[in-house]
């Protein structure tokens, strides 16, 4: 059985093709993510990540104040629905 894939925006840099890193001073990278193209390519069944909510970030370390990128979308932003 084939899947059918779609193209669709990047939840990581909401297709803007570049993030912004502060690790070391505020730099705009390529998005790591859509390899900077604004888009990724996934099965056309999946739906916003209910994780965090098409964003492809979640928030945890020390203090709930560093993002990561999402654990279920790995930072894509879509998911396959439950």
């Amino acid at each position: 059985m084939k899947t059918d894939i779609t193209s669709r925006r990047c939840g990581y840099c909401k297709g803007a093709k570049k993030i912004k890193k502060s690790e070391y001073g505020i730099t705009v990278i390529g998005c790591p993510i859509c390899q900077a193209t604004g888009t990724i390519n996934i099965p056309a069944d999946y739906t916003i990540c209910s994780l965090c909510n098409g964003t492809g970030k979640t928030v945890g370390g020390y203090a709930m104040t560093k993002t990561a990128i999402c654990d279920v979308c790995e930072g894509k932003g879509w998911a396959k629905s439950a």
